[in-house]
């Protein structure tokens, strides 16, 4: 009950910081920030599992900073107990605000995620599927090369799965950015 609560107010202070931060943003010049609004990256753990592939796109810009989505596709197996070819999926999707100059960003941000596993029923012996969902907010670094179309980030992610088992996840990711 207490891991509940703990989600649900993180969620909710997350998304309430989001806008406002986000609202600073409109008073500022959308001219004064040149960062790239395309990324495409490869990420080594975080809420996606163990790796992921991802693509980033910058929905609004403020002067110092953006708003971004991403979302992912990773999956853990790729074959079911009976080694058939029956991969796992899992679908990670984040809103991010980002502030920095030049090339340095700090990220905050809310994250969800859709996974499909598979499991062994024992009422039919059967494969089954089974959908879940886990929520969480997002911290991180990010630097952007401002002459190279790379990008560096490092994040940290407690997530939440059947929104009661709190998970600390962190990772790194490399992207190229355009």
């Amino acid at each position: 009950m207490v891991g509940i609560i703990f989600i649900n107010l993180s969620v909710k202070w997350t998304v309430i910081i989001l806008l406002f931060f986000s609202t600073l943003g409109i008073q500022a010049s959308e001219k004064s920030f040149s960062g790239k609004s395309n990324k495409v990256f490869l990420e080594a753990g975080g809420y996606g599992g163990y790796w992921s592939v991802g693509y980033e796109r910058s929905i609004y810009k403020f002067k110092y900073g953006k708003v971004n989505v991403r979302g992912g596709v990773s999956s853990r197996n790729i074959y079911d107990f009976q080694q058939r070819f029956n991969p796992d999926f899992i679908f990670p999707f984040t809103l991010t605000s980002q502030f920095g100059v030049r090339n340095h960003f700090i990220e905050i941000g809310a994250n969800r995620t859709i996974t499909s596993l598979n499991f062994f029923s024992s009422q039919d012996h059967k494969v089954k599927r089974m959908l879940s969902y886990s929520s969480g907010v997002y911290a991180g670094y990010q630097y952007e090369s401002i002459k190279k179309p790379i990008s560096l980030r490092v994040f940290y992610s407690p997530t939440t799965d059947f929104y009661s088992i709190l998970n600390h996840w962190g990772g790194i990711a490399v992207g190229y950015a355009f």
